[in-house]
């Protein structure tokens, strides 16, 4: 995808964000169990597809490993919950009003924690393709750069040529899935994903 072609696509996604995400409600809540956390503060911050400094939302306390926090949004957007004393953070989307957070914070893997709402859902798929395809990106970075020091040129170029299939296939799932997904917050997330990667060193 064109650098050209991405920003018409994000003007475009803008445009249902702001035509189509409106909600009748305009408070929503986030509340859970996050299993193994102290007794300790969480705050609910709002992050943005733009230069805008993350915003703070709400913060309480975390008692018995339970929560609840509270929001304001005209449409949806995208959220983390992050707590004072752990490296646990929690992405989600406010496609629902009463939103439930399940999570352990023992587990920092995609596996730790859950917010069943169908574009939460959507987003933790999406995050654990990403990361899958990453992961294979990398290993075989590491293997051509170990063939380009050993001076191996056949093999060398047998191995590139599976580099760009990685490549083609992450790019091919990033823009399928913003092409397909109901959510204009999930299409400008994975839309992210193909903007940076044009930077990445795997290119």
């Amino acid at each position: 995808m064109s650098v050209r072609k991405l920003m018409y696509v994000l003007t475009v996604v803008m445009t249902m964000i702001s035509c189509k995400g409106k909600k009748n409600n305009n408070e929503f809540t986030v509340s859970g169990n996050i299993e193994n956390a102290k007794e300790q503060k969480v705050y609910l911050e709002q992050l943005f597809f733009s230069t805008q400094d993350i915003k703070m939302v709400d913060s309480g306390k975390i008692t018995n490993g339970q929560f609840k926090l509270k929001g304001i949004a005209d449409e949806e957007g995208l959220y983390v919950i992050r707590l004072e004393k752990n490296q646990a953070a929690y992405f989600l989307v406010n496609d629902i009003n009463e939103i439930k957070l399940n999570a352990d914070v023992n587990k920092l893997s995609l596996e730790g924690f859950s917010v069943n709402t169908p574009v939460n859902l959507s987003l933790k798929t999406f995050m654990s393709q990403v990361e899958k395809k990453g992961t294979a990106l990398q290993i075989k970075f590491k293997d051509l750069d170990s063939l380009k020091n050993a001076n191996d040129q056949k093999q060398f170029e047998i191995e590139s040529l599976k580099m760009d299939s990685l490549q083609q296939d992450f790019i091919d799932y990033a823009s399928q899935f913003a092409d397909t997904t109901t959510s204009p917050v999930l299409a400008l997330y994975s839309l992210g994903y193909l903007k940076n990667y044009d930077m990445s060193p795997f290119m």
